[in-house]
């Protein structure tokens, strides 16, 4: 099908990858179901352009560490409410509830 443009393009941006960086890239432009590589890549590209969500590495690395501890905290609940036989399902990293009716009966 061919692409409705008014505008065409006329700009080359050229970088280089990592083998596991590009199967990275190309796993995600498969699961997205882009046409193409190149496609994929503009998508992205503009969309986080245009976002201006950009967050700096050390918040980066913040948020990663808040998450991880968060995880924790999950787990320790999920324990001590196991501990505590409160009957109540534990709660998942994600903080949603846990369907605990296919898991075997201790």
């Amino acid at each position: 099908m061919p692409r409705l443009q008014s505008t065409p393009r006329t700009r080359v941006v050229n970088f280089r990858l990592t083998q596991q960086e590009y199967e990275e890239i190309l796993s995600a432009c498969q699961w997205q179901g882009a046409r193409c590589l190149s496609e994929f890549a503009r998508s992205a590209l503009l969309q986080f352009a245009r976002s201006g969500a950009v967050l700096a590495p050390s918040a980066q690395r913040r948020l990663l560490r808040l998450d991880e501890r968060l995880g924790d905290l999950n787990a320790a609940l999920a324990r001590l409410m196991e501990v505590l036989g409160t009957g109540a399902p534990a709660p998942t990293r994600q903080g949603r509830v846990a369907d605990r009716s296919q898991e075997p009966q201790r």
